[in-house]
């Protein structure tokens, strides 16, 4: 079996110490009778929806759980939690800000021990409940679970630590567009993460009514998220797809930056059009990684600091920071797709080099038989 060749020879490639649990699963699995069996389609079909079942609903609720407490504070904010706790803007912003400076300084020691230590193990022992062991696939399931995502290059890989792959990384000029992408998305995020119910007040409204009005902003943002994604599924250009939604975006933050205060209506709508953004190797792949969140922390530090208690209630300069940060990373994806667009030519090129060498070889080969393959 063509998958078994492959198996041996990543395994003759790395040391037993380098090898994952699931490049470990695979050199034992061909003891089980039925294990390297394909799948039908129906099998296919059904062992897809299992892992589905067990991963998404499982990922929707921690995200939804892990983004449920920083969004509570925006709420709390219009509620009367300032003026109750005697808190002036400024310190709010650094409240605000005082959860992504912890995030940032114990990111990197945690992303460490995560690389070193047994994932379940580790994560059970800091907050997880014993939810993370439940997985029931068969020996014949998981086999086949590594298997399907092999020409994405994953499901194994080498845990050995490289220098060279870290310093690729850092050199990598798609690496730094996107970290600068990642800081100027996460400023806007950090902004209305924390301060949307806040602005809408700032137009006219009461309490009550900001923290309803928030509302649809969450409708939007699953809608957007959804159709962004089954874009980018069907017609495979994610840039491109991401790019379609920024000038949203900033059309949104210019409307509440620049509409006079009596047009409350064209204000919210700029509002909720802010929320129309859908935000190989594997050291440099940890790296990338690394930097990324790094940025996510930084941007959301950045964002809560622009509103200042001498631009309230307005908040002008903090929604002019939002246009710059959609109109940067609106430059910065282009130039992403730029650089992708020419990764691709290149690649190109080099495939049809190849197939022009092995052409010509066939031909050399062929005259020196009295026969020329191509030309008969």
């Amino acid at each position: 079996m063509k998958s078994d060749s492959t198996f041996q020879e990543v395994e003759s490639s790395v040391s037993g110490s380098q090898v994952d649990l699931a490049l470990h699963f695979l050199r034992h699995s061909d003891q089980i009778e039925d294990a390297h069996t394909p799948l039908t389609e129906e099998e296919e079909k059904q062992l897809l929806r299992k892992i589905d079942w067990m991963l998404m609903p499982l990922m929707a609720a921690t995200y939804n759980l892990q983004y449920l407490d920083k969004i509570i504070l925006n709420y709390a904010n219009v509620m009367g939690l300032a003026k109750d706790t005697h808190t002036s803007a400024s310190q709010f912003s650094y409240l605000a800000t005082a959860f992504y400076v912890g995030y940032l300084f114990c990111e990197i020691p945690n992303g460490y021990l995560i690389q070193k230590l047994p994932l379940a193990k580790y994560l059970g022992t800091c907050k997880q409940p014993i939810r993370v062991g439940i997985w029931f696939g068969t020996v014949r399931e998981k086999y086949h679970a590594i298997e399907r995502v092999r020409s994405n290059k994953t499901g194994i890989e080498n845990k050995e630590f490289t220098r060279t792959q870290m310093v690729e990384a850092f050199r990598d000029p798609h690496v730094w567009l996107i970290v600068i992408l990642m800081i100027t998305a996460s400023e806007i995020n950090g902004a209305l993460s924390n301060y949307q119910a806040a602005l809408i007040k700032s137009f006219g409204f009461t309490s009550k009514q900001s923290a309803l009005l928030s509302v649809p902003s969450g409708v939007i943002a699953i809608l957007v998220c959804l159709s962004s994604s089954w874009i980018a599924g069907r017609t495979n250009q994610r840039l491109l797809t991401l790019m379609c939604y920024f000038p949203f975006g900033i059309t949104g933050a210019s409307l509440m930056a620049f509409l006079p205060p009596s047009q409350k209506a064209g204000k919210m709508i700029g509002n909720y059009f802010t929320n129309m953004v859908p935000i190989s190797g594997h050291t440099k792949k940890i790296t990338v990684n690394a930097l990324i969140l790094i940025s996510f922390e930084i941007g959301n530090i950045i964002g809560p600091l622009t509103f200042t208690g001498a631009t309230a209630p307005a908040y002008k300069p903090a929604k002019i920071a939002m246009i710059a940060c959609f109109s940067t990373s609106l430059c910065l994806v282009f130039i992403l797709r730029l650089f992708a667009l020419k990764g691709r030519l290149a690649r190109m090129l080099l495939a049809c080099g190849r197939r022009v060498e092995e052409r010509l070889k066939i031909e050399e080969e062929g005259v020196r038989k009295g026969a020329t393959p191509h030309y008969t």
